[in-house]
């Protein structure tokens, strides 16, 4: 890989891990429930890095799952 992709790479992993430690140490809050959503679409993002050259129908199932993934987080997530 690229420089620039690893370091693109390392940087995700570490947002994704910050909010991870975040979410479990303030887990009954609406803070670790934002932190969680991140996670969820950060695991997306990075999937995009690792994956880089992919044809049409995987990228198009990636975004049906990230939608799919998205909505169903946000849901339990907010849900009151």
């Amino acid at each position: 890989m690229e420089k620039k992709k690893v370091t693109h790479l390392v940087y995700n992993l570490l947002v994704i891990l910050t909010a991870l430690i975040m979410g479990i140490y303030h887990f009954p809050s609406t803070l670790s429930q934002f932190a969680f959503l991140i996670i969820g679409i950060g695991i997306f993002f990075t999937l995009e890095l690792i994956i880089p050259k992919a044809k049409r129908n995987l990228k198009l199932g990636f975004t049906i799952s990230f939608l799919i993934t998205f909505s169903l987080l946000f849901v339990i997530t907010f849900w009151n």
